[in-house]
Formats: C-alpha cells, sequence, structure tokens
C-alpha cells in the first residue's frame, strides 16, 4: 500500500477545538489500517480522540538509517501518541509513542506487585519472531564481569548454523543436564574402548589419563 496523502485543511480543523492550542499539537488516537510504503516506511490510519477523524500518519522509531533501523509493528485498534511538528498540518502527523490501556494490557513480566519491573524487557506477542540482522559486520553479545549470558529454549530447540566455522573459546565445554559433562577438544587424552568383533570404538573422556588405553 502506498502512502496517502493527509489532508492538512480538514486535519487542521480536527486539531482545533476549544482549550486547544493549534500552534504545536499533540493527540491520541487508535490505529485503524496499517501499510508499507517504500519511501515513508510503514505508515497507519489514526482514528484521533475525540472526534474520530482520520489521517494516515507516519510511524516515528527510536532507530533510523537508509537500508536499516529498528521497527516494532503496531496492532490494529491499538492506543498511540501522536505529535504535529512545529503545529504545521502540512507536515503531517507522525506516530511518536504507544499507550497501554485497559484493552490491551502490558505483559506480566513488565511488573508486580504493583511496582514496575528494573529489568530491560523484550517481550513480542506470542507467535511474533524477534529479528536482529546485520550485513558485512557483527553481533555481539557481551557479559561483563561475572555476568551470564543464558540461551533457553524450554520446549523448542536451539540451531546454530554456520556457513565456515563455529569456533567455541572457553577452558572447558559441557554438555548435558546440569552440572553436565566435558567435551572432548584436540590435543585432550581420552580413553577408548574397542568392542570386539566389529572395531568400533567407545570413548570417554578421562581426567588426568596418561596413555590411551585399548581393549
Amino acid at each position: 500500500m502506498a502512502f496517502p496523502k493527509w489532508n492538512p485543511e480538514a486535519f487542521a480543523h480536527a486539531a482545533s477545538f476549544p482549550g486547544s492550542d493549534p500552534r504545536v499539537w499533540i493527540c491520541m488516537g487508535f490505529v485503524q489500517e496499517l501499510g508499507f510504503d517504500a519511501v515513508h516506511g510503514p505508515f497507519a490510519n489514526v482514528a484521533f480522540i475525540p472526534n474520530g477523524h482520520i489521517e494516515p500518519c507516519r510511524i516515528g522509531s527510536p532507530w533510523t538509517e537508509p537500508g536499516g533501523g529498528a521497527w516494532f509493528p503496531l496492532e490494529r485498534d491499538e492506543l498511540v501518541l501522536v505529535a504535529v511538528p512545529m503545529g504545521d498540518t502540512n507536515a503531517g502527523p507522525v506516530i511518536i509513542q504507544r499507550v497501554w490501556e485497559r484493552a490491551q494490557p502490558p505483559a506480566s513480566d513488565f511488573g508486580s506487585n504493583g511496582e514496575p519491573t528494573q529489568d530491560v524487557v523484550l517481550r513480542p506477542r506470542k507467535g511474533r519472531k524477534i529479528r536482529v540482522l546485520c550485513e558485512d559486520g557483527e553481533i555481539d553479545f557481551t557479559a561483563e564481569g561475572t555476568a551470564t549470558i543464558n540461551v533457553i529454549a524450554a520446549q523448542g530447540r536451539v540451531h546454530i548454523k554456520s556457513g565456515t566455522t563455529v569456533q567455541v573459546e572457553a577452558p572447558e565445554v559441557l554438555l548435558g543436564p546440569s552440572p553436565g559433562r566435558p567435551v572432548a577438544c584436540v590435543g585432550d587424552m581420552v580413553a577408548v574402548t574397542v568392542v570386539p568383533a566389529t572395531g568400533l570404538g567407545t570413548g570417554q573422556i578421562m581426567s588426568g589419563v596418561d596413555a590411551v588405553t585399548a581393549g
């Protein structure tokens, strides 16, 4: 869907009502329809409160750059905060923030017992995907000090794929249920048992093994 043109005159009339200041205008409204334009990017038709006037609004983002940026999808009927730059309706309205409400409450992860959480939480709606994309660069996850990085798939699977090499640098690598069992690395001394008549061997990592044994 191409980005539609807004109506400055109708919008200016909608922005002017008793007690309003038409010079700089911010209002709230509900998302009616979503679209994407190759030039303007994602946009939404918003029904403004209280008069229900509908205008197409560009969607602000905390990060935009040519060919990149961050996108947090909107939902139909979501409550949003809309601003008009310098009160100039010819500049068009911009969605600058979303607001939770009774009809679309926040996730329980964001607070409990009347207090907001002090953690940084990123939780999409159930079934949504979080994608982090980087071309010809690097993606770093760094835990400084004694911090821990956990990758947990309670009922799913963890898939690691590389077109070249997967490198793990650590004094010890453990597999299996906690506390785990060590994994053999190149240069490790291991004990090997050869099954008679098959020639097949089964091995187990032995700490402090001085020689490879076969039986």
